[in-house]
This record gives structure tokens, C-alpha cells and sequence, in this order.
């Protein structure tokens, strides 16, 4: 790859969506991000949001994009990319699968008013081994969502959960929102049931009482709403409270079954794999983490469980420019996490200076 060519890394999680802006020769040029209650990380809003903030200071003369392609796609509006290829489909009668394909890159210069050479969709699970540098192993993501992907080392894989909040996303920042709320609304039904976390409801979601809270509840929401409450559930834990703490650690023994399943079906459980933990509950809640290591071990015991200390668009970025052939792929990753953390402090700076604004 071109070093003056530049990619344009996206992971729109369910949350918010981090953009990665980055030269061929792995330098990171600049930052932007979306996020917010409410807001899903995957809409069209929050992508475009945090492009055009990674954008805004650096403009390159032409750029590839590589960033999440759903394995479930339950309606068109699961991704941005997607959609838009759907929503061209129809007009032009195209028949088959979405691809990332011209009509994209058309439709993504439009929004963004910059050349596109290329749009890449890749899966969460590659991301995250690109940025573990696995090339395999097990990839446990709790976040928004959840899944488990596994893949050993003569190429057999497996991915389970994924599926929504509905059927799936087992162990899940939404699931552990839910089962927060749920506790709340029973605080007071006996001493037994007593739990701070009524409160932080209360003022987390501008509530006065428990009236409240259920007409809340009923509202249709994005998921994103419950998921956000996950972070308060970790600290009123961590602050002692026995209801939060039994959350988690059930959230979290929940989450190692389904470990359990995909290793068993992989036959991994005797076998020296990686196992990368991702996700905003992974990477946030050191009870959470603790509790699903410590199960795993029972059933895995050669498993070997890490956590990046990078946030995972850079597995994005790293992704393209392996995809992209880089002759010196090595160095440019060495610089890419070398280069990353000043513009993201600087996007960040940037994006508050914006919202104040």
C-alpha cells in the first residue's frame, strides 16, 4: 500500500462508533467518535458522525474504508453499508447477497464528498485477532451485544450467540441492563431484594419513582438505552452492593457456556488456544472478566485469556492494511500503535470542543 494512501477505520459498536483515520505506512493521522445514550453506534447518524469528526482534520485525497459487516442481518438498517447497497439494490434491480460493491462506494462519496477507492466489510471476530495478532483461538465479545467465535488451527470454525437481545446476547451489556432494571423495580418488595441500584435508575435515567420506571420500561428504545446501564451495575459492585455483584458474576457464568459450547464443538477444551476478550464489559468490569476466566479455566484449562489494551478499531485498521498487502506489515502495526493515543487524546479534545460548541 501506497503510504500516502489512507484508511478509514470504523467499529460501530452498539453504543458508539470509533473512526480511525490511518496512512499506508500504519501512522495514525487523526480521530473521531459518536457516542451517547440513545444513539446506536450502528446507525447512519453515529457512522457518519464520527467519519466526518476523524475527517475534519485531515482530508486525504482519497480513502478505503473498512469497518463492520453483520453475520445476522435481520432487517437492511443492521449496518450503514448494508442499507445503502439494499436501498440501491432495489432501485437497480440487483439481484443477490449485499457486497461492497461500486454502488457503496458511490453512495458513501456522496455522504462524506471525498474519493473512495474501496469499501471493506469485515467481522468483529477478525478485528479483534488482527489486533490480538492470532491468527486463532477464541474471540469472547460482551459488549452491547455478545458472541463467541471460535477457530483452530487446521481452519475449523464456529460462531455462537450474536443474535440479538431478544434470542441471544448472552451475558451482554443489554442483558446486564435489564437484569439491573428488573432489580430495581423489586428494591422495595423486601429487605431481601434491597439494592442500590434503584437509585442510580432513578437518576441515571431521570426518574422519580418507581412509576415511573415502569412506564419507562414499556417505551420502545434502542437497545442501546438498557446497555448503557451495564457501567453502573460495575461500579455499585465494585461498591459493595450484593445484588450488582450476583449480576454480574451470573452475566458473566452465563457467558461461559456459551464459551464451554463453541470450545467443545471445536474440541479445544484440551488444547493451547488464546483466548481475546473484547467488548465494553470485558474491557471495563475486572469482576465481570475475573468471574469468566475463572470458569472458563474449569472446563479449559489450557486456554489462555487476554484483553487488548487497545480499543478495537485499530483491529480494523490493522485488518485492512493486511488485507491491503503491506510489504512491510510488521512495522506499520509497530507504528500504528505507536501513533494511535496522541490523536486519539486530540480527537477527543476535538469532539468536546465540538458538543460544547
Amino acid at each position: 500500500m501506497d503510504n500516502d494512501a489512507a484508511i478509514l477505520a470504523l467499529d460501530p459498536g452498539g453504543t458508539k462508533c470509533h473512526a480511525l483515520l490511518v496512512r499506508g505506512d500504519g501512522r495514525a493521522l487523526s480521530w473521531g467518535s459518536s457516542e451517547g445514550s440513545g444513539l446506536s453506534g450502528r446507525s447512519e447518524q453515529a457512522f457518519l458522525l464520527a467519519a466526518r469528526r476523524a475527517l475534519a482534520r485531515h482530508v486525504p485525497e482519497s480513502l478505503t474504508i473498512i469497518s463492520l459487516g453483520p453475520r445476522y442481518i435481520p432487517k437492511p438498517a443492521a449496518n450503514v453499508f448494508i442499507n445503502a447497497y439494499f436501498k440501491l439494490a432495489r432501485r437497480l434491480s440487483i439481484p443477490g447477497r449485499p457486497r461492497p460493491a461500486a454502488q457503496v462506494c458511490r453512495w458513501l462519496v456522496r455522504k462524506l464528498d471525498i474519493p473512495i477507492v474501496a469499501v471493506i466489510l469485515v467481522k468483529e471476530d477478525e478485528a479483534a485477532m488482527a489486533l490480538a495478532g492470532q491468527p486463532y483461538g477464541l474471540v469472547v465479545l460482551a459488549g452491547t451485544g455478545s458472541f463467541v467465535h471460535g477457530k483452530t488451527r487446521d481452519g475449523r470454525e464456529l460462531h455462537l450467540d450474536g443474535i440479538g437481545p431478544v434470542l441471544g446476547d448472552t451475558g451482554s451489556a443489554y442483558f446486564i441492563g435489564l437484569m439491573a432494571l428488573r432489580a430495581a423495580a423489586k428494591s422495595d418488595w423486601h429487605l431481601r431484594f434491597h439494592t442500590t441500584l434503584l437509585k442510580r435508575a432513578y437518576s441515571f435515567y431521570g426518574l422519580r419513582n418507581v412509576s415511573e420506571l415502569v412506564t419507562f420500561s414499556l417505551k420502545p428504545k434502542d437497545r442501546s438505552v438498557i446497555a448503557a446501564f451495564a457501567r453502573v451495575v460495575d461500579e455499585e459492585a465494585s461498591a459493595g452492593d450484593a445484588v450488582a455483584r450476583r449480576i454480574l458474576l451470573e452475566a458473566a457464568d452465563e457467558l461461559a457456556d456459551i464459551v464451554q459450547a463453541t470450545s467443545e464443538r471445536l474440541e479445544m477444551t484440551g488444547e493451547s488456544y488464546t483466548m481475546i476478550g473484547t467488548g465494553s464489559v470485558i474491557m471495563h468490569s475486572a469482576i465481570y472478566w475475573m468471574r469468566l476466566c475463572e470458569q472458563v479455566q474449569k472446563f479449559a484449562p489450557s486456554l489462555t485469556p487476554m484483553r487488548s489494551p487497545h480499543p478495537a478499531v485499530l483491529g480494523f485498521a490493522l485488518e485492512a492494511l493486511r488485507l491491503a498487502q503491506c510489504p512491510n506489515y510488521e512495522q506499520a502495526a509497530d507504528t500504528l500503535l505507536a501513533t494511535y493515543q496522541d490523536v486519539m487524546k486530540q480527537g477527543a479534545l476535538n469532539d468536546i470542543s465540538a458538543v460544547s460548541g
